[in-house]
């Protein structure tokens, strides 16, 4: 699969708005993404603990 031609600033842009963190909570990325975190159901998550963590990669390429 190709990469979309804007995946590499969406994801430069999410990593600096993140500090560089490749792996946010996704109460983080939905304040980034300015939505409600209910609205980002159709995200892929990883459970770590009682958070449930999104990786910027994975916000880039949906968001490109």
């Amino acid at each position: 699969m190709r990469e979309k031609p804007t995946y590499r600033d969406t994801l430069d842009l999410l990593l600096q708005m993140t500090n560089g963190a490749a792996v946010i909570r996704l109460s983080a990325a939905a304040d980034l993404l300015g939505v409600d975190a209910k609205a980002l159901t159709n995200v892929p998550t990883m459970q770590a603990g009682r958070f449930r963590l999104v990786s910027v990669a994975t916000l880039a390429r949906m968001l490109s």
